[in-house]
C-alpha cells in the first residue's frame, strides 16, 4: 500500500474511552500519526499540530488539556543542558492507557 494511503490506527482503549470527546480522540490520532514519522521534530510538537488544524487555538487547547488530564498525553519539562533556568523545553509522551492527571 502506498504510504500516502496507509492506515493509521488508534489505540482501542482511546477509541473506546467514553470519557474522551471526539475532538480529543482526533487530536490523539493526529499526535500519534506525527510522532511515528521518522522525519518529525518532536521539539515543536504542539505548534506543528496547531498549524495543521483548522480549529481555533481555544478548541485545540481544550482537546490538548483533555488528553493531559486523562493521562494519555504526559508532558515532561526538560531543563536546559547548560544548567541555567531559562531555555527549558517540553517533551511529550503519548500513552495508550488513561492514567489520570499527574
Amino acid at each position: 500500500m502506498n504510504d500516502n494511503h496507509s492506515l493509521c490506527p488508534i489505540s482501542k482503549s482511546v477509541a473506546q474511552d467514553k470519557n474522551l470527546s471526539l475532538k480529543a480522540k482526533g487530536l490523539y490520532w493526529l499526535i500519534e500519526n506525527y510522532i511515528e514519522s521518522p522525519t518529525f521534530d518532536s521539539s515543536h510538537l504542539k505548534p506543528v499540530l496547531m498549524a495543521n488544524c483548522k480549529e481555533s487555538s481555544v478548541a485545540f487547547d481544550s482537546a490538548w488539556k483533555e488528553l493531559k488530564q486523562a493521562g494519555y498525553l504526559i508532558q515532561h519539562r526538560i531543563p536546559p543542558s547548560n544548567g541555567g533556568n531559562k531555555g527549558f523545553h517540553y517533551e511529550y509522551e503519548l500513552t495508550d492507557t488513561s492514567g489520570g492527571a499527574e
